[in-house]
This record gives C-alpha cells, structure tokens and sequence, in this order.
C-alpha cells in the first residue's frame, strides 16, 4: 500500500483456478462508474480468469475493501473462450463516468471452426445507450477471420483512440490489428524470424 514493496493481501482474490494453470488479467479503474458509493466512484480492481471447468469469470475488488466480489458473464460469453486461450484486458476514459469502457480479449472457435479472437465490453453507454455495465459482443477480430494460433497469447494496448490487438497466427507471425469507433480496420504482419542454423 505504500507504492514501494509488493505485499500479500489479507484475502484470497479467488480459489477457483486450474491447478495447471489458468489464463488471467486484470486492470485498475480509478473512478468506476459500475460502483458509485454515494461520495462519488469507487476505485477498483478488476480480475477476469479462466476457471477450473474453463469457465470465464470476474471478480472486483472496491479498493477501499477487503472483499472480492463475483460478477457474473452471460452464459453465451462465460463459455466461449477455448480451453487453450489466453486473455487480455483494458479500459478507457475512466475518469467519465459516460464514456468509460472495460473490454477482454479472447480465443473462441468462429462458425468454421477455425480460431478466432473475440472483442467483448461493457460499459455506462454504447451507440444505443443498451450497454449498462453488462458485458456484451463487439467485434470478432479481424472482420474477415483469422487463424489464430490456438494456445497464441493476446496483447493490448490503447493509444488514444485507436486498440492494438497482437497475437501469434500458425505461422509464428505476429499479427497486429488496430481498431477504434467500433471498426477494426488495418493488419500488420511482423514475419517470424528464421531458425538459426
């Protein structure tokens, strides 16, 4: 707490991971308008994970509390990621109670089978003020599919108005997608590098 040391917490943010191992992410949201004390935003700590039965789960922490607090996903986004997936994470305009978003990236199986990663949100509005702090699909990246490689970590990175996503396809190449205003537009490949002999 004092921003020098790393120490433990007093409680277990959750007991329901893979014992081999479990996909997580989290972020922090300075003022989250998802909880709102009376006194203004609480400040908080979210973490999204892959559970035991690969379910994906959340839970958040009020930074002024102890307690963590299970948030539940709609069916059809708590099963979707593959078992071999990875998750990434973030969140904008957090100071705006209006216009602040949270989103997660992960891998899922597209209508041929193939894998694809997929973009959800949630968030005070979307383009049709539907949105209230539910997580909901945006976009299954990129707009003609992808193969993924399954197993690829997932990186992101929110510059401004624009995401880039990167993950690794079948090739080993990096794949880098840029998106902003609900489009994701523009792909990038940075060729893996040969074996050296």
């Amino acid at each position: 707490k004092d921003g020098k040391t790393w120490k433990s917490g007093p409680v277990v943010a959750n007991d329901e991971l893979d014992g081999n191992g479990s996909p997580i992410t989290a972020f922090f949201i300075r003022h989250d308008g998802e909880f709102d004390s009376g006194r203004g935003w609480e400040s908080t700590i979210h973490v999204v994970y892959l559970d035991k039965k690969k379910t994906l789960r959340e839970r958040v922490r009020i930074i002024s509390k102890d307690a963590w607090t299970p948030m539940k996903f709609p069916d059809d986004i708590s099963t979707a990621p593959i078992q071999t997936s990875r998750l990434s994470s973030g969140i904008c305009h957090d100071n705006t109670k209006d216009k602040s978003h949270q989103w997660v990236f992960f891998a899922q199986l597209g209508d041929k089978g193939q894998t694809v990663v997929a973009e959800i949100r949630k968030g005070e509005k979307d383009e049709h003020n539907e949105n209230k702090w539910k997580w909901v699909y945006r976009k299954v990246l990129p707009e003609s599919p992808a193969d993924a490689l399954p197993g690829t970590s997932l990186a992101a990175s929110l510059t401004d108005i624009t995401t880039y996503l990167f993950f690794q396809d079948h090739e080993g190449n990096i794949v880098r997608y840029d998106g902003s205003y609900e489009k994701w537009s523009s792909e990038y490949y940075f060729p893996a590098l040969p074996k050296s002999s």
